[in-house]
């Protein structure tokens, strides 16, 4: 690093020559036997992951119904699923090399070069985040914000990057010429871990940085990094480095465009520095790599102890503080081309090791992980998966993104909009050191066209500020969050992960626009309601088909033990603890009596509106002979008939975990109104037991296309003090199954003008 006065030194300069070689040990790219299984399972396990409940299991390289395997309502995912696999790998992009690393870096110098303005534009005109369409969302945003105050928090993206300085580091040698650089056609991008004096990299203590230059990371990794480079002219962006760091201004435009550095780098480098990769996991690696290169199919079953040890990898790689970062995140979701680089034992104490693995192969430890884990006996790897849920999920929700285009993109509309409060609540469940940095990035997931301005801001604050930007985008997911009030606004609610589920029909995981943008203050937002009763007017479950569902229930509890899946919420729900059990057994009791008053045309016409895709006909067929069984008969049943009892399972998991999702700390009971007078105008959702309380829904939310939000409404008259009578407070809110278009409702039922004032 070139340095003056302790500082960094930033000067232009056109090119330089040098670099250090790197050897490779043999562990040569991966290419698949099955590419075509491989690419089903990823398609599966996409769509589990935006569908909410999936029910999946791979047999012979074919895809088929199965037991339901996971609910993703109100807790983050574990690793995917493959209890079968036989072939396992993605293809010619799923690679691991372990690179030797034969020189140190340092014989140069690691200057800091600011490209030109012209270059600049040239390359990185093409970002996503730059396009005519999300720039007219900004200024749309923008113009729409009512709260002066609010809006003045945020800039256009586009002035962000044009204001921001791109740097980019490069390695210089003695005696060479620094001459203007007016070629930068591409660049690595670095996403790392800062270091402090409290977090331990792999056999470092505790400091600043661990190079003798100011390159952030361990040499023998920045080392590798800088063969990576396509030619010496290509630079590497470090956040460090190439931002002023003690210039706010600047610091704010470059933040606001780490979205558009992440998309054009060629290469983003992970670097994992707090994780060794040990030499059992490195001829584990090369073991597998090894057979597949050979042409043979990779048996885990075969190969129980290389297995075990990749598995245990997979866990120790997910335990790095980068997968618990904010930025991290962003700069996964961003960039187009990830390649991870892990210290390594090294074979003696001369030679160190730095593992490549790209994003892909990292994936494909994930399928192998949690293959393996299905089949050992032992508990050790559920609690790892438990530990290492959230970033796992983010991991491959965000890697598939990438790996399935055509699946998830970014579709501009002017009717479309994603989930704002959603993006939040995921995005501020990791750490960042400033808070407000985690609003920035909120902004680029969006797409929004927006920065956010210097400006150090609390949680709540930013909450705020993401409600009038969500509003202006008329974001309906607004309306289906139901945490704790703010203190500046009680009519806004926090978001939380079961509050907002996201459409899986035809929408890409966006939600349709509200109609208009509902009027609000910091005291109260006004709403139009379709009434549809009250909270004793509703229908409950009936006493001629409690009789049957609690028999089915009970048959549950007594034949626990012969089901296959013994983590499923349902059957664990029913067979704890007797005083906590019979509560439980009581409310599904309720929820199945309901069901079975509705009739099978009912469930498979609504279960199709849900989730077409997994309506298996063996489940639908199983459903209607059980519902058609008495309650006598199914008190006969006997343990080698548990397999009759599956499909409850499947209702179950998906009434409760997607579709009409309870609310913690709330003893709220089934219950349904008629829409319509078709049979099909039934629906169902769970209501609390209250008095003078109206069941209701919002007039702009009663499109079938927000009938995956929590919009049947509990409201009450705010006080005595309510002079105009139009003052209501909130008390809950509840998804709902059945009829999804509604309308119609405008015109058959009451509709009352209220003020929400919490």
């Amino acid at each position: 690093m070139t340095v003056e006065g302790g500082k960094k030194k930033f000067v232009n300069f056109k090119d330089e020559e040098g670099g250090a070689p790197c050897r490779l040990l043999g562990l040569s790219c991966v290419r698949a036997t099955n590419t075509t299984c491989v690419a089903a399972q990823r398609d599966c396990f996409f769509h589990f992951l935006t569908i909410i409940v999936i029910y999946l299991v791979v047999t012979n390289s074919e895809l088929k119904s199965a037991i339901p395997i996971l609910n993703l309502i109100g807790q983050f995912p574990a690793m995917p699923w493959d209890s079968t696999t036989n072939e396992w790998i993605y293809g010619p992009q799923s690679w691991c090399r372990t690179e030797l690393v034969t020189g140190q870096s340092g014989f140069g110098d690691e200057t800091v070069i600011t490209v030109p303005s012209a270059v600049k534009n040239q390359t990185l005109t093409n970002a996503p985040s730059l396009s005519l369409p999300v720039r007219q969302k900004g200024e749309a945003i923008l113009k729409g914000i009512h709260n002066a105050q609010v809006a003045s928090l945020f800039g256009l993206k586009d002035n962000a990057v044009s204001d921001a300085p791109f740097r980019l580091v490069k390695q210089t040698y003695r005696g060479q010429q620094h001459q203007n650089l007016v070629l930068a056609d591409s660049y690595i991008a670095l996403s790392y871990c800062w270091h402090n004096p409290t977090w331990l990299t792999a056999g470092k203590k505790a400091s600043g940085s661990p190079t003798k230059s100011q390159i952030p990371i361990s040499e023998e990794i920045f080392t590798t990094i800088l063969n990576e480079r396509r030619s010496e002219n290509e630079g590497i962006w470090i956040d460090q480095l190439c931002i002023n760091q003690t210039d706010a201004k600047e610091k704010a435009v470059a933040i606001g465009s780490m979205d558009v550095i992440y998309q054009c780098a060629r290469l983003v480098a992970v670097v994992i520095e707090d994780v060794t990769i040990s030499k059992s996991e490195i001829l584990a690696l090369q073991s597998v790599l090894d057979t597949i290169n050979r042409g043979g199919g990779w048996q885990y079953r075969d190969n129980f102890n290389i297995s075990r040890t990749l598995t245990e990898l997979t866990s120790k790689i997910f335990s790095a503080r980068w997968f618990t970062r904010a930025w991290c995140g962003h700069e996964l979701l961003m960039s187009t081309n990830q390649v991870f680089f892990i210290t390594a034992e090294p074979e003696d104490q001369s030679r160190p090791l730095v593992v490549k693995m790209s994003s892909e192969f990292l994936l494909d430890l994930c399928i192998l992980a949690k293959s393996v884990s299905s089949v050992f006996p032992s508990t050790e790897f559920v609690s790892l998966e438990s530990t290492y849920a959230r970033s796992l999920a983010r991991f491959y929700t965000y890697t598939l993104r990438r790996l399935n285009p055509g699946k998830i993109h970014l579709h501009e509309s002017n009717s479309l909009t994603p989930s704002y409060l959603r993006t939040f609540s995921q995005v501020f469940g990791f750490d960042a050191s400033v808070v407000s940095d985690k609003l920035s990035i909120v902004l680029n997931v969006l797409q929004c066209g927006l920065y956010l301005k210097d400006s150090i801001m609390t949680q709540e604050q930013c909450l705020y500020a993401i409600y009038h930007l969500a509003l202006s985008a008329r974001d309906p997911t607004c309306l289906s969050t139901c945490g704790k009030s703010l203190q500046q606004a009680a009519w806004m609610r926090w978001p939380r992960g079961h509050d907002i589920i996201e459409p899986y029909v035809g929408t890409s995981s966006r939600h349709l626009c509200l109609e208009i943008t509902p009027r609000f203050q910091d005291d109260a937002m006004e709403l139009d309601f379709v009434i549809l009763g009250t909270t004793k007017s509703v229908h409950r479950a009936k006493s001629r088909h409690m009789a049957w569902a609690e028999a089915v229930v009970k048959k549950c509890v007594e034949l626990a033990d012969e089901f296959p899946d013994k983590g499923n919420e349902f059957l664990e729900d029913i067979i704890q603890e007797p005083h906590e059990a019979l509560e439980r057994r009581q409310f599904y009791s309720e929820i199945l009596a309901c069901i079975r008053e509705f009739g099978m045309e009912w469930l498979e016409a609504n279960w199709q509106l849900k989730d077409p895709d997994h309506m298996d006909p063996d489940i639908i067929s199983g459903l209607g002979l059980l519902m058609t069984t008495d309650a006598q008969a199914i008190d006969a049943f006997l343990p080698s008939q548990w397999d009759d009892l599956v499909p409850i399972l499947h209702l179950v998991d998906g009434l409760t975990g997607a579709w009409i999702i309870e609310e913690p700390g709330t003893l709220w009971k089934p219950a349904w109104v008629e829409t319509s007078d078709n049979p099909n105008g039934l629906m169902l959702f769970l209501c609390p037991d209250i008095e003078n309380c109206s069941v209701a829904i919002p007039t702009l939310l009663l499109r079938a296309e927000h009938g995956f939000l929590k919009r049947i409404w509990f409201i009450v008259p705010k006080n005595m003090n309510n002079v105009s009578g139009k003052d209501f407070e909130v008390i809950g809110k509840s998804s709902s199954f059945g009829r999804v278009a509604l309308e119609d409702l405008r015109t058959k039922l009451r509709v009352e003008t209220h003020r929400l004032c919490m």
